[in-house]
């Protein structure tokens, strides 16, 4: 490039910071557009010589690896090489079960470099292929692990500690898989984000490890509707103290069930996809749901707040209901006083915020948001 030109000038760390913002923005396009690519960043390491050196220069650069299709793998395993000994997001999907052997030898090439992960997606896997994969890894940068397995009807993949040793791990979520409830890398999250065909009390148990979360998103595929109105009352109760968003999507009386077990602060922002299923009526179903949330709501003497009382601005003060479809039943809470013309309005924030349906499709195409 011309030495004369402006844009030759730039300190060498301010040009780096245009690499960066460039590859940022490219990886968020290319989660929302489909004609963006992950890597198209890099065509700016090809306008010169200097520009090329810089970027190598930069281990951080190519440390997020992104292998998405087999076409990929050889960008994936030079990014490895480019990143030298820095910290790694990964994210290998799968997208073929009948990957060749020399495909997945590559795919273990990668795997092989866990100790340097610190945020891994793997998605589209079958569970032999993570057992195989997850092994006695070590892994003590490991901050954000995302797991979406393939469903199988034989071999449920199972997370425990023979498989991961980690302390760092704070953001775990896995789809059509399980985790061993007794596993130590349980105790630091702060996030943590299932979706599987399991009973309630696995979900409990988990719950049961996790005092340090702040965000759950809990989905229970393919509820029985043998014993669906039995509610699981444990002894104890799990405390959350530092749990800020509860998310569920289950039948009814599971979502019953994870309220009426855990401990939160009043602070607690609730988004609940409820499945209704069994004998019994939906607004015997909704006072099921809204029972242990009784704590949060706000206690009113003969239709006003006595003087003598200052209530709390987290308690619950006004609802909306409405029926968006024939099937779908929502409720809303909110911690503020509205008027009827105020909850008709739209771009209000609830505390509460749930959704009953009577059918079951919708709940497959729920993700876990963080």
């Amino acid at each position: 490039m011309n030495t004369r030109m402006l844009i030759s000038k730039l300190p060498p760390e301010v040009l780096l910071l245009v690499f960066f913002i460039l590859k940022d923005a490219c990886t968020l396009d290319a989660r929302e557009k489909p004609d963006v690519h992950v890597l198209d960043w890099i065509r700016v390491t090809h306008v010169c010589h200097s520009w090329r050196e810089l970027s190598l220069s930069a281990s951080k650069l190519w440390s997020y690896i992104r292998c998405t299709a087999p076409s990929d793998l050889p960008w994936a395993i030079e990014m490895l090489h480019r990143s030298k000994q820095s910290p790694l997001s990964v994210r290998l999907d799968r997208l073929d079960p009948t990957t060749s052997p020399i495909e997945t030898h590559k795919i273990a090439g990668l795997i092989d470099n866990l100790h340097r992960f610190r945020e891994v997606d793997l998605r589209n896997f079958g569970s032999r292929a993570l057992v195989r994969i997850m092994d006695q890894v070590m892994a003590p940068l490991l901050h954000t692990l995302k797991i979406d397995c393939l469903p199988s009807r034989l071999v449920t993949f199972c997370l425990s500690n023979r498989m991961l040793r980690t302390e760092s791990l704070r953001k775990l979520s896995y789809v059509n898989c399980h985790v061993d409830p007794n596993s130590e890398f349980l105790h630091g999250l702060t996030h943590l984000g299932l979706r599987q065909a399991g009973t309630i009390e696995d979900i409990l148990c988990i719950l049961s490890q996790t005092a340090n979360l702040e965000v759950a998103d809990v989905g229970i595929f393919e509820p029985s509707e043998e014993g669906s109105d039995h509610l699981v009352v444990r002894s104890a109760k799990i405390h959350l103290p530092a749990l800020k968003t509860l998310r569920i999507c289950a039948s009814t009386c599971d979502v019953a069930t994870i309220l009426s077990n855990i401990v939160a602060p009043h602070v607690l922002r609730l988004q609940i996809f409820a499945l209704e299923m069994g004998q019994r009526s939906p607004t015997e179903n909704l006072v099921s749901i809204l029972r242990p949330l009784s704590a949060h709501f706000l206690v009113l003497e003969h239709g006003s707040v006595p003087k003598t009382t200052k209530p709390s601005p987290d308690y619950i003060r006004s609802m909306r209901l409405c029926i968006s479809k024939v099937d779908v039943l929502i409720v809303q809470a909110f911690k503020e006083a509205f008027s009827q013309e105020q909850l008709s309005e739209n771009g209000m924030d609830p505390i509460l915020d749930s959704t009953f349906s009577w059918e079951l499709t919708w709940m497959k195409t729920f993700k876990v948001e963080f």
